[in-house]
């Protein structure tokens, strides 16, 4: 009893800093903390308000977390508001933290920062706060941020295991019947249901709408496919376009359809299969167990930000130009995300369609 008591006044803080993409690629890690403490108080503290809203939608329901809290942001210009956060949090009195910063070639400086910010909440035992990767080799495959965080974990003692990458969202019986309606709306029924991401906030991340196209034209002509297009309100007029140029009724969107994050992903579970950009909705169909042909440019480390799965097909170019780390490239299209065909892409589709 004794034991059970000291696990429940247990308090543990994780520390996590990112967006969509990040939050979804993290929640083997949130699960895998739980699991390590089934009983304690954690508390998630998240820095910046992009980030809030999506772990508003996402996590309560998961039963991962028992409280949240949000710093606006470290920014010099924000300062003011810290010393309040800083007295709140420490009055709690955190028996440990996990710090679940992604790998970085800037990471290093901003432990600095960080480890006074733990320091100054009383917290001395912090885990996962030994960065790994090495990013001189511009051609390693380096392991996606879920690997990268559950072997710094394992380093700095944070972890047991790293054999468990299970996760629940916990969807309640009316988010499905939400989505049993949206399918049905669809109209697609003896067709297979396909994810097509067409998004994303990087210009050098967005594979040509022309090509997206011609790619629907041949899913539609194929006969066997039901393409459903996924987005974010900025991608409604090329979804728009897209629908214009195909037969009508061969093809559906969950672009402007007012799904939640949670209902988005539940959308994107009833599909077969997800076929688009590296972008947040890439994770989105990772998390709801789907196989995922990913559309990548090379203007990132190959690897970092590739989804969960083991059956996932990553369709990626190299030029000299690679790893330039920059959102934007001077050509538009991306020479490397251009220079991906549509017929590679067709043979992926088809294969799975086949096997």
């Amino acid at each position: 009893m004794k034991a059970i008591e000291e696990e429940k006044n247990r308090k543990i803080l994780v520390f996590h800093i990112g967006t969509i993409g990040d939050i979804l690629l993290t929640l083997p890690i949130f699960a895998a903390i739980r699991r390590h403490y089934p009983l304690g108080h954690i508390t998630l503290l998240s820095v910046g308000r992009e980030g809030e809203k999506y772990i508003e939608d996402l996590l309560p329901k998961t039963g991962y977390f028992d409280a949240f809290e949000n710093i606006s942001s470290f920014d010099p210009k924000h300062l003011a508001a810290i010393p309040a956060a800083i007295w709140k949090l420490r009055r709690q009195r955190f028996s440990c933290a996990y710090y679940l910063l992604r790998d970085e070639p800037e990471s290093p400086r901003r432990l600095w920062r960080d480890s006074l910010f733990f320091r100054l909440l009383g917290i001395t035992k912090i885990y996962g706060n030994r960065f790994i990767t090495d990013f001189t080799d511009k051609k390693a495959l380096l392991p996606n941020v879920t690997e990268n965080y559950f072997r710094r974990l394992l380093q700095t003692g944070g972890l047991k295991s790293d054999a468990d990458h299970s996760f629940s969202l916990n969807f309640s019986e009316s988010e499905m019947e939400r989505i049993r309606l949206f399918f049905r709306e669809m109209n697609c029924a003896g067709k297979m249901p396909v994810a097509v991401g067409i998004g994303g906030k990087k210009q050098c991340c967005r594979w040509p709408v022309a090509k997206y196209e011609e790619l629907l034209r041949r899913m539609c002509l194929d006969g066997r496919t039901f393409p459903i297009l996924f987005g974010g309100p900025a991608d409604w007029a090329d979804c728009r376009r897209l629908l214009d140029q195909l037969p009508a009724g061969s093809c559906g969107h969950c672009i402007n359809r007012d799904l939640s994050l949670r209902e988005t992903i539940l959308a994107l579970a009833g599909c077969s299969f997800y076929c688009g950009n590296d972008t947040g909705t890439i994770h989105m169909a990772a998390a709801a167990g789907l196989c995922c042909i990913g559309l990548y440019s090379s203007a990132v480390y190959a690897g970092m930000w590739y989804p969960q799965g083991e059956r996932n097909i990553i369709i990626r170019k190299d030029f000299p130009c690679s790893v330039c780390l920059r959102p934007e490239c001077d050509s538009d299209p991306a020479r490397c995300i251009d220079a991906i065909s549509v017929d590679e892409v067709w043979f992926a589709v088809r294969n799975i369609i086949e096997n």
